[in-house]
Parts: structure tokens; sequence; C-alpha cells
């Protein structure tokens, strides 16, 4: 399966960035060598690499109740002529993908982010979901009161990405 693993923080120090390298290598260790793309970094999300994605990974911090615009923007840009314009599903870039993973972290409490709509969780399940493959999975994997964490609390969603990770590939 052709893997790719989206990241979106502009710091390669972040809690994200770990995530995204837990990500990479837990499905190195299942016998997938993915792609990575680092967007807050200079990489590049366009069409032709994500047509040939069976398994789209995003990891980000949810940052204003929902994605952070680094990312925001490149996939309203690659989705358009499916979200807003009238462009059939059958020819989205997404088509091939049977599954799509979204690992992100949240600042506030899950019942803050209730109370907020959970905008980010929404966008990939009505949105993103119907444009990939038909009974494509999504999985979301969430942490929340992500600034209140502790090393311990840390390292045990750290670990709950790798086993999500080697199990889905």
């Amino acid at each position: 399966m052709t893997a790719i693993v989206v990241q979106a923080h502009p710091f390669d120090e972040s809690y994200s960035a770990g995530l995204a390298e837990v990500a990479t290598q837990a499905l190195r260790s299942a016998g997938v060598d993915p792609l990575i793309v680092r967007l807050g970094q200079g990489g590049v999300l366009d069409g032709p690499m994500v047509e040939q994605a069976r398994h789209l990974v995003f990891v980000y911090p949810t940052w204003w109740g929902t994605v952070p615009a680094m990312l925001f923007g490149p996939l309203t840009e690659l989705l358009a002529p499916w979200v807003d314009g009238d462009a059939p599903g059958s020819t989205s870039p997404l088509r091939g993908v049977q599954r799509l993973t979204v690992i992100t972290t949240y600042g506030g409490s899950r019942t803050i982010n209730l109370l907020q709509g959970e905008a980010g969780r929404h966008f990939w399940k009505r949105t993103v979901v119907g444009l990939c493959a038909p009974g494509a999975e999504h999985d979301v994997l969430a942490f929340y009161d992500v600034v209140h964490a502790n090393e311990d609390q840390l390292a045990r969603f750290a670990d709950r990405v790798r086993r999500a990770l080697s199990a889905s590939a």
C-alpha cells in the first residue's frame, strides 16, 4: 500500500513532528515505506502525488478549533473542484485512498472542543472521506488538553499512534 504522511507544523522539534515520526516508523515497521510531506517546512501536497496514495495520514495540531491554515490551504486548493465545483467524485485525486488517518492534538479539553463544534473533525468526516475510495476507512486519533499533559501522557498517546498505524498497514 502506498502511504503518505502529511505533517503540518512549522517546527521540527514540535510534538506534532514527533508524532509524524512515530507514524512513519510504525508504517515502516509494518512493511510500508511512506512518503513524508512536511507542509510547515517547505513540503508540497499536490494532485499527482496524492493520486498514488492508498493510505493518507495527516498529523497536525488543531488550532482555533480546526485544521491549521498551512494544511487547510493546500487541501482547499487540491479539492476545490470536487467540494465547491461540480467535478464528479469519481475523478477526485483521493479516489484511490482506502484509508485516511488523522492524528491531531488539541490545546483544550474534549468538552471545550465539543462545545466549539469540532469543526476539524467534521471537515474530515463530511468532506474529505467522501472524496476517497468507496468504503474508505477513517480514523481520528485525538489527544485533548495537550498543553497540560505530562511526559507519560505524551508517551502513551505516541504509543497509541504507533499501535494504530502498525495495525492499519
